[in-house]
Protein backbone atom coordinates (compact mmCIF):
# COMPACT_ATOMS: atom_id res chain seq x y z
CA UNK A 1 0.00 0.00 0.00
CA UNK A 2 1.88 2.94 -1.36
CA UNK A 3 4.96 2.09 0.64
CA UNK A 4 7.77 2.09 -2.59
CA UNK A 5 11.53 1.82 -1.15
CA UNK A 6 13.47 4.86 -0.86
CA UNK A 7 16.31 4.32 -4.08
CA UNK A 8 19.96 3.59 -3.68
CA UNK A 9 20.87 7.54 -4.97
CA UNK A 10 18.28 8.42 -1.94
CA UNK A 11 19.69 6.93 0.18
CA UNK A 12 23.23 7.44 -0.34
CA UNK A 13 22.68 11.53 -0.08
CA UNK A 14 19.91 11.12 3.30
CA UNK A 15 21.77 8.60 5.20
CA UNK A 16 24.60 10.74 6.64
CA UNK A 17 22.60 13.96 6.82
CA UNK A 18 20.02 11.49 8.83
CA UNK A 19 22.91 10.65 11.18
CA UNK A 20 24.44 14.25 11.35
CA UNK A 21 20.91 15.74 12.36
CA UNK A 22 20.30 13.13 14.97
CA UNK A 23 23.97 13.54 16.49
CA UNK A 24 23.48 17.44 16.48
CA UNK A 25 19.79 17.38 17.55
CA UNK A 26 20.62 17.29 21.83
CA UNK A 27 16.67 17.52 22.32
CA UNK A 28 14.66 14.26 24.24
CA UNK A 29 12.62 14.72 20.78
CA UNK A 30 12.10 10.87 18.78
CA UNK A 31 14.35 10.73 15.76
CA UNK A 32 11.14 11.46 13.14
CA UNK A 33 10.49 14.92 15.06
CA UNK A 34 14.25 15.86 14.79
CA UNK A 35 13.95 15.16 11.38
CA UNK A 36 10.98 16.86 10.88
CA UNK A 37 12.45 19.83 12.42
CA UNK A 38 15.26 19.70 10.65
CA UNK A 39 12.90 19.96 7.33
CA UNK A 40 11.17 22.75 8.02
CA UNK A 41 13.99 25.00 9.47
CA UNK A 42 16.83 24.13 6.29
CA UNK A 43 13.81 24.44 3.65
CA UNK A 44 12.36 27.63 2.60
CA UNK A 45 8.56 27.12 2.14
CA UNK A 46 7.51 28.93 -0.80
CA UNK A 47 3.88 29.11 -1.63
CA UNK A 48 4.45 30.99 -4.93
CA UNK A 49 6.73 28.28 -6.70
CA UNK A 50 4.54 26.59 -9.45
CA UNK A 51 3.49 23.26 -7.94
CA UNK A 52 6.22 20.72 -9.88
CA UNK A 53 6.76 17.26 -8.79
CA UNK A 54 10.16 17.28 -7.97
CA UNK A 55 12.05 14.54 -6.44
CA UNK A 56 13.32 14.73 -3.07
CA UNK A 57 17.06 15.17 -3.91
CA UNK A 58 15.76 17.97 -6.19
CA UNK A 59 13.93 20.17 -2.91
CA UNK A 60 16.91 19.17 -0.62
CA UNK A 61 19.48 20.69 -3.42
CA UNK A 62 17.16 23.62 -4.19
CA UNK A 63 16.69 23.95 -0.07
CA UNK A 64 12.97 25.45 -0.85
CA UNK A 65 9.65 23.98 -2.12
CA UNK A 66 5.99 24.21 -1.27
CA UNK A 67 4.40 21.58 1.14
CA UNK A 68 4.41 19.11 -1.35
CA UNK A 69 8.13 18.94 -2.07
CA UNK A 70 8.49 19.81 1.65
CA UNK A 71 6.36 16.21 2.57
CA UNK A 72 7.90 13.95 -0.15
CA UNK A 73 11.37 15.04 1.35
CA UNK A 74 10.33 14.41 4.74
CA UNK A 75 9.03 10.82 3.95
CA UNK A 76 11.76 9.74 2.13
CA UNK A 77 13.64 10.72 5.42
CA UNK A 78 11.42 8.63 7.27
CA UNK A 79 11.31 5.80 4.91
CA UNK A 80 15.33 5.49 5.45
CA UNK A 81 15.16 5.33 9.00
CA UNK A 82 12.59 2.58 8.74
CA UNK A 83 9.36 4.11 9.14
CA UNK A 84 6.46 3.65 7.16
CA UNK A 85 5.43 7.00 5.50
CA UNK A 86 2.43 7.53 3.07
CA UNK A 87 1.71 11.04 1.01
CA UNK A 88 -1.47 12.66 1.79
CA UNK A 89 -2.73 15.15 -0.47
CA UNK A 90 -5.67 17.91 0.54
CA UNK A 91 -6.98 20.80 1.70
CA UNK A 92 -6.46 23.23 4.97
CA UNK A 93 -8.86 25.54 6.38
CA UNK A 94 -6.47 29.17 6.42
CA UNK A 95 -7.66 30.78 9.30
CA UNK A 96 -8.06 34.28 9.60
CA UNK A 97 -8.46 33.85 5.60
CA UNK A 98 -11.46 34.43 3.77
CA UNK A 99 -12.20 34.24 0.26
CA UNK A 100 -14.31 36.76 -1.83
CA UNK A 101 -17.76 36.00 -0.30
CA UNK A 102 -16.67 36.14 3.55
CA UNK A 103 -16.00 32.51 4.03
CA UNK A 104 -13.03 30.28 4.87
CA UNK A 105 -10.10 30.06 2.16
CA UNK A 106 -9.11 26.43 1.41
CA UNK A 107 -5.91 26.00 0.01
CA UNK A 108 -4.05 23.24 -1.57
CA UNK A 109 -2.17 21.44 0.86
CA UNK A 110 -0.22 18.22 1.66
CA UNK A 111 1.20 15.96 4.85
CA UNK A 112 2.08 12.77 6.02
CA UNK A 113 0.70 9.61 7.13
CA UNK A 114 3.70 7.75 9.50
CA UNK A 115 3.56 3.95 11.10
CA UNK A 116 4.58 4.86 14.15
CA UNK A 117 4.21 1.88 17.15
CA UNK A 118 2.62 0.02 14.99
CA UNK A 119 0.20 2.99 13.89
CA UNK A 120 -0.50 5.20 11.07
CA UNK A 121 -0.93 8.49 12.50
CA UNK A 122 -0.66 12.17 10.28
CA UNK A 123 2.20 14.45 11.04
CA UNK A 124 2.53 17.39 9.21
CA UNK A 125 6.18 19.11 8.60
CA UNK A 126 4.22 22.39 6.51
CA UNK A 127 2.70 23.47 10.48
CA UNK A 128 5.11 21.05 12.50
CA UNK A 129 2.54 19.12 13.69
CA UNK A 130 4.61 15.91 14.95
CA UNK A 131 2.54 14.91 18.07
CA UNK A 132 0.05 12.59 15.60
CA UNK A 133 -2.88 14.80 15.85
CA UNK A 134 -3.81 17.44 13.50
CA UNK A 135 -6.92 19.72 13.35
CA UNK A 136 -9.43 19.51 11.65
CA UNK A 137 -9.16 22.17 9.43
CA UNK A 138 -6.66 19.50 7.62
CA UNK A 139 -9.36 17.93 4.70
CA UNK A 140 -8.06 14.71 3.56
CA UNK A 141 -8.10 13.97 -0.36
CA UNK A 142 -5.90 11.30 -1.88
CA UNK A 143 -3.23 9.10 -0.57
CA UNK A 144 0.02 7.68 -2.39
CA UNK A 145 3.85 7.02 -2.14
CA UNK A 146 4.94 10.00 -2.68
CA UNK A 147 4.11 13.57 -4.59
CA UNK A 148 4.56 11.82 -7.62
CA UNK A 149 2.38 8.53 -7.79
CA UNK A 150 -0.47 10.08 -5.56
CA UNK A 151 -3.85 8.22 -6.92
CA UNK A 152 -7.46 9.36 -5.20
CA UNK A 153 -9.02 6.19 -3.55
CA UNK A 154 -11.49 5.56 -0.63
CA UNK A 155 -9.53 2.16 0.38
CA UNK A 156 -7.95 3.30 2.86
CA UNK A 157 -10.45 3.51 5.98
CA UNK A 158 -9.86 6.61 7.63
CA UNK A 159 -11.85 6.01 10.68
CA UNK A 160 -8.47 3.98 11.89
CA UNK A 161 -6.74 7.73 11.81
CA UNK A 162 -10.29 9.51 12.94
CA UNK A 163 -8.94 9.78 16.28
CA UNK A 164 -5.88 11.73 15.75
CA UNK A 165 -7.71 14.43 14.46
CA UNK A 166 -8.51 17.13 16.73
CA UNK A 167 -10.73 20.08 17.11
CA UNK A 168 -9.78 23.52 17.43
CA UNK A 169 -11.18 25.91 19.29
Amino acid sequence: MFLIKVSDKEKEIFTPLIKQILKEDKSNNLDYIKIGYWVKKNINYDKHIPIIKKNPIETFKSKKGTCNDLTNLYNCLLKIIGIKAIFVSGYVIEENKYDNNGGNDFDYHCWSLAEINNKFIPLDVNFQYFNGKIPNTHLFGCFGNSNIDIKCTEKIILDKIEENIINIE
